[in-house]
């Protein structure tokens, strides 16, 4: 597993970017552009090799010494770890946020960077046994791994442990994102493929079961509805919904459900005068209770002109990602700090 945990000035990726490679050098995911995976691919096999987990770093304005012409103009620092059997299969059993505390090293670089601690709903669940620490460095890390989770972000710190200054870095993890959509008409298809694209879970409901049936959303969780049973899958805050069912009814009924439930986007597709139409299959909401509430969206989607329905998931995901990331949606060429914002450098 090679973890981005620092990166400084203009980089592709920022921390927290993750690649995993194989003993036959085979490799899921990036820390770059596509510029570094094939020398960091020979590291992480020497690292499966050696059994010894290793730091590197790229300064990625020393074209004379890497010879790639990259010209990005920023440095990236990278973790190899080759003993994840552990703790890997426990982070991916949960459902909700979680912080992975790696011990980067001492300053006197002779500790081997690993990861010790998994945090996840206000416990340690998984700890290497190897590395015990004393209370005090553990309320240390448990203030780290809370930090991260309020501020949804990886941190790097520099904690005094075991008599000695130590960088510990606190990697943020989120589970995949919830998109549900609801209405699985021949629109809704080019949505769920862009969002399987960008590693949503989806999940496609309907009325209709020949909506729903094979080759149609294919890797994709389908839930039939009807007027007695509503399933819904698995929510949480940062589930994103979109309804595009077409049925003034249902869509009024599915408005009203997932306004009931704490998650942070809901979308409807359709003009703004949809709304008032909605409004008349109300049980129990209000027009205006609609409009004040901030989590949904109507009409749906980002403002790009788009026209087909290819384009139009590309504006409804567009605007999911922005609402998720706290961004506004704007020409990146009308902004004038920078483009990512990093956890702080020590």
């Amino acid at each position: 597993l090679i973890t981005l945990f620092e990166a400084q000035g203009s980089t592709y990726r920022k921390p927290g970017a993750k690649m995993v490679v194989d003993h036959a050098g085979e490799y899921v995911g990036t820390i770059s552009g596509g510029c570094l995976e094939t020398d960091v691919t020979l590291y992480a096999q020497k690292v499966i090799q050696s059994q010894r987990n290793q730091i590197i770093h790229y300064n990625l304005t020393d074209d004379l010494v890497l010879g790639l012409g990259l010209g990005c103009g920023g440095s990236i620092s990278l973790l190899i770890e080759q003993d994840i059997e552990g703790w890997l299969p426990v982070v991916l059993s949960k459902y909700s946020e979680s912080v992975l505390v790696k011990l980067l090293g001492d300053v006197e670089g002779k500790e081997q960077p690993r990861t010790l601690y998994v945090y996840n709903n206000g416990n340690f669940i998984w700890q290497d046994h190897n590395q015990p620490l004393d209370k005090e460095a553990m309320e240390l890390l448990e203030a780290g791994c809370r930090s991260a989770l309020s501020e949804r972000m990886c941190l790097l710190k520099e904690l005094h442990l075991r008599g000695k200054q130590t960088r510990v870095y606190f990697d943020y993890i989120e589970p995949a994102q919830e998109l549900i959509i609801f209405g699985a008409g021949d629109d809704a298809l080019p949505v769920a493929t862009l969002g399987q694209q960008l590693h949503f879970q989806v999940t496609v409901i309907d009325y209709k079961p020949v909506n729903l049936e094979e080759p149609r959303f294919q890797g994709c969780r389908k839930l039939l509805w009807n007027e007695s049973e509503q399933p819904l899958p698995p929510l949480n805050k940062r589930t994103a919904v979109v309804i595009m069912s077409h049925h003034v009814q249902r869509d009024a009924q599915a408005l009203e459900t997932f306004r009931a439930q704490d998650i942070e986007y809901i979308g409807l597709l359709g003009p703004k005068h949809r709304l008032q139409r909605l409004e008349e299959h109300f049980k129990q909401l209000t027009l205006e209770e609609i409009k004040r509430d901030k989590r949904i969206y109507s009409p749906v989607g980002l403002d790009i002109g788009s026209e087909t329905p290819a384009e139009i998931a590309v504006s409804i995901l567009s605007e999911i990602i922005a609402v998720r990331n706290k961004a506004r949606g704007m020409s990146l060429r009308k902004k004038e700090c920078a483009i990512h914002h990093f956890s702080s450098p020590l």
